[in-house]
């Protein structure tokens, strides 16, 4: 479960990073939150999930909707799997990075969207100029 924890914060340390006082103070929150949720020593791998769920939902407000909830389903199915003996610790740890690369490629396709649609704009925006002494200034 550490390489899934690690991929989870990278990809959510990169959308965390645009707003960095509150949304830091929210991504230690919820950390701390899922490492009170390991402490509890689950005997089943669904209850953990549960609670590990719980504490990442709260980044609804700042991570998109679809995103986490694949992140927060898959978690489950996972674990579902691991508690019927269909998979095992390995294989569930491939499981979940296989997903979090799936979540990792959507998000960096939607932020080169963006990216090119901002660049697109700034292109094609309408500019004022103004002439100022010999020189004109574009705004």
């Amino acid at each position: 479960m550490e390489v899934l924890m690690k991929v989870y914060l990278v990809l959510l340390s990169a959308v965390l990073a645009g707003c960095v006082s509150a949304q830091s103070r929210m991504a230690k929150d919820i950390e701390v939150e899922k490492a009170a949720c390991r402490s509890q020593n689950f005997s089943k791998k669904v209850p953990l999930a549960r609670c590990i769920n719980a504490a990442e939902a709260k980044a609804a407000s700042v991570y998109p909707a679809d995103l986490l909830q694949l992140r927060l389903a898959s978690r489950m199915v996972i674990a579902e799997k691991q508690d019927k003996g269909q998979l095992t610790d390995a294989e569930a740890e491939l499981e979940y990075a296989k997903v979090g690369a799936q979540i990792g490629s959507q998000e960096a396709t939607r932020n080169s969207n963006d990216a090119m649609a901002a660049a697109a704009y700034q292109m094609t925006r309408p500019r004022t100029c103004v002439r100022i002494g010999n020189g004109i200034n574009c705004f």
